[in-house]
């Protein structure tokens, strides 16, 4: 469930933006045999290149510590998938995310640490030197003979927290993640003009609908861009029917909202999303600000 509140999230953050080019969840790769799969693929449209992104997304919920050796199969298991991954073929920039939800950060705390120290270091020497032979004895990847080996690989990937799943305390229904999933929802609403008829279909259907074709199209091989953008637009046309100025004919009102999408993904200004109220913890995302 986590994952695919994050892949909404990732899609609405990138949708929003627009240089969202393809999304996948649970993305199958590697021969028929000893097929793998990344929990998140993402292609993104930047200038006149396109970048490649893959998350292992990692929550605690199956966290298992293993009891001889205190070391977390589930995060030696991510950074091995990623190495895997990293070994195909790719026609793009490749970017590598480990994402970690707040309950497991500090049970990987020596882990984080140490791969934080290799942020923007060129050199194996010194503090990176001792962060990756320390990676290199903690990850036991065995086609690395050493931590020098290991430590243009492990530059590569990135650590980021990520959004509680968690409401932040009684009688709340939403966690932080589904709050700034639903606002996203609303932002583009706004935009589009169809935010009159909040109350008889609200934004939290929308999230739900959405959050199904997540899990339905997982593990599939399917990019769910189209599939989620489609089903925004639908559910923004049911609004405008009930609008006082809609019309009572879905495929008009559909091509009503097909074509103020257009017209906005045309404009030059990219969609300004208003910061919620601070979520505590604040944490850095590799979608920019918590709070966006």
């Amino acid at each position: 469930m986590y994952q695919d509140k994050y892949a909404l999230w990732l899609f609405l953050t990138h949708f929003l933006s627009k240089n969202l080019a393809e999304l996948y969840i649970d993305y199958p790769f590697g021969e028929t045999a000893q097929q793998r799969s990344m929990d998140l693929r993402l292609i993104l449209k930047e200038s006149e290149d396109r970048v490649e992104k893959v998350y292992g997304i990692k929550t605690g919920e199956s966290f298992k510590l293993d009891m001889t050796t205190e070391h977390s199969s589930q995060i030696k298991e991510a950074f091995k998938e990623l190495r895997l991954y990293e070994a195909v073929p790719h026609l793009a920039i490749l970017d590598m995310l480990l994402i970690i939800s707040p309950p497991l950060k500090s049970k990987i705390a020596d882990c984080w640490n140490q791969l934080e120290k290799l942020d923007g270091k060129a050199n194996y020497g010194g503090e990176a030197k001792n962060a990756a032979d320390w990676l290199f004895d903690y990850l036991e990847i065995a086609e690395f003979a050493n931590g020098r080996g290991m430590f243009t690989f492990l530059k590569k990937i990135k650590i980021r927290d990520s959004y509680p799943d968690i409401p932040d305390g009684e009688g709340e229904d939403e966690s932080p993640l589904d709050a700034i999933i639903i606002r996203k929802i609303q932002k583009f609403a706004e935009t589009l003009g169809v935010n009159s008829t909040d109350t008889e279909l609200p934004p939290e259907l929308l999230f739900h609908q959405m959050l199904y074709l997540c899990q339905k199209h997982a593990g599939t091989g399917i990019d769910i861009a189209p599939i989620l953008k489609m089903n925004i637009l639908n559910f923004f046309a049911h609004r405008n029917m009930i609008n006082r100025s809609g019309t009572a004919d879905f495929g008009e009102s559909l091509r009503e909202i097909e074509r103020r999408c257009k017209t906005w993904e045309e404009a030059d200004l990219l969609v300004v999303v208003t910061p919620l109220p601070q979520i505590s913890p604040a944490v850095a995302s590799e979608g920019g600000n918590i709070n966006e």
